[in-house]
């Protein structure tokens, strides 16, 4: 398993630079609708998890045993699924519990800490994904990156203060 996490996390990240920003996006067009939350907050990383995979557990794209997994892996390795500083891009292997292949998106008001309280592991943003294997993610990955490398993007992110805003005004140019 460790190894599984390893080799995926470092081939896409290895491919982070490979990353080009040419087309505008909407966030609702990387993401449906339906699958982007914001709130105000979690009372703590299980509940951030639980609120972020809500709309996957709800279109029966994951089961909740997924959610148990990534809880698991997150207190066994650490803050590792941490791609930027407030970004958790939040999953674990396509036979933990993934019926089909799908993402969510989430924005924390107010950031939780992962699993230990330790303010550098502090998240705004979890980014959950369900895949059914290893390769039919990574174009819609490959766009979430272009949000996260572009800080005109991020910013409009991080300043919203409801789901509209955060539907309308985040544009990746």
């Amino acid at each position: 398993m460790k190894q599984y996490i390893e080799n995926s996390s470092t081939n896409f990240l290895n491919n982070k630079s490979k990353i080009t920003n040419n087309s505008h996006t909407k966030l609702e067009e990387i993401f449906t609708k339906s699958n982007i939350s914001f709130v105000d907050h979690a009372n703590n990383f299980r509940e951030a998890l639980s609120l972020a995979f809500e709309p996957l557990i709800k279109n029966r794209s994951i089961e909740t045993k997924y959610i148990d997994k990534i809880e698991y892996l997150t207190k066994k390795y650490g803050p590792y699924m941490m791609i930027e500083k407030g970004v958790l891009l939040a999953h674990a292997k396509p036979g933990d519990g993934v019926n089909k292949t799908d993402f969510s998106f989430l924005l924390l008001k107010k950031p939780v800490n992962l699993v230990n309280n330790n303010d550098s592991e502090a998240i705004k943003i979890i980014i959950g994904f369900a895949t059914v294997d290893t390769s039919s993610h990574l174009e819609k990955l490959n766009d979430i990156m272009k949000i996260l490398q572009n800080g005109k993007a991020m910013n409009n992110i991080l300043s919203v203060s409801k789901k509209e805003q955060l539907l309308e005004n985040t544009l990746i140019n």
